[in-house]
């Protein structure tokens, strides 16, 4: 069983689905698919860190850190 929340498995399989349907040819939907990845991995990790409140470059700095 892969570990993380649900929200997080979820979050990886559209990406990885993004990524998938971009390598099959599909245009429209990949970029789409890998965003709602990216977005549902985003909330999911601001839901298990509430005092983070910093924008996309301190979140950046706090993902190079780690």
């Amino acid at each position: 069983m892969v570990k993380g929340s649900r929200s997080a498995r979820i979050g990886v399989a559209l990406a990885v689905g993004g990524m998938g349907a971009s390598y099959l040819g599909f245009k429209r939907s990949a970029p789409s698919l890998f965003a709602a990845g990216v977005r549902t991995l985003e909330l999911d990790w601001r839901s298990r860190h509430p005092d983070f409140q910093g924008g996309a470059n301190a979140r950046w700095q706090t993902a190079l850190e780690f």
